[in-house]
């Protein structure tokens, strides 16, 4: 493993380790949290990490990349995050639920049904999956766009260099003295027939 990659794969963990500290840090501390409500709030930076690596491995390159189609890419990308965001907020539930009955009584909202409740939430976990689709996706196109021009600036040196041998290869001794011979050999001959 190169350095570069061993580079971006502890940066890619300190970014994950950074998203997922909030869920587990920011919870009420009046109540004693169990090992499988930690694990419920954590699946929110895990669906995170999994829209972000689906596009930024897989449906970035194939769909907009390779095969320009925008459409797929669209399509599916829509469908995870609808499912994921749904099944979030079914866990988050679970966790309130499991919260009120060790005493903690959540903000009411007396304007709102529980089922609009549900609904904002869905919109806003669905909300910050789109985002990681979309830095998924800007990044695994940077990488590509760095890659090519990496590859072109390799081409324009490549160019140069076969452009400095043509011209060494011009001021070899023996081109310039069969240049030499050949302007000696024209002053030889004769320019007109009074010159013979």
């Amino acid at each position: 493993m190169s350095k570069k990659n061993a580079f971006l794969i502890i940066f890619h963990l300190f970014c994950w380790i950074i998203v997922a500290l909030p869920s587990v840090i920011f919870v009420p501390q009046r109540i004693q949290y169990d090992a499988v409500m930690y694990l419920i709030r954590l699946c929110f930076p895990a669906f995170m990490c999994v829209i972000f690596y689906l596009n930024y491995f897989w449906l970035a390159p194939r769909c907009i990349i390779s095969s320009r189609r925008k459409n797929v890419y669209i399509v599916i990308n829509a469908f995870v995050i609808t499912i994921l965001a749904i099944c979030m907020q079914f866990m988050m539930d679970y966790i309130h639920i499991r919260e009120m009955e060790a005493g903690w009584t959540p903000p009411q909202h007396e304007r709102f049904t529980k089922m609009s409740v549900f609904l904002s939430l869905t919109i806003r976990n669905g909300c910050s999956f789109a985002f990681s689709a979309a830095v998924g996706t800007l990044l695994c196109l940077a990488m590509k766009w760095q890659k090519a021009e990496a590859a072109r600036r390799e081409m324009e040196i490549q160019k140069t260099e076969a452009e400095l041998k043509n011209l060494r290869n011009q001021i070899n001794p023996h081109f310039l003295l069969n240049t030499l011979n050949n302007i000696m050999n024209v002053r030889k001959l004769p320019i007109n027939k009074f010159d013979v």
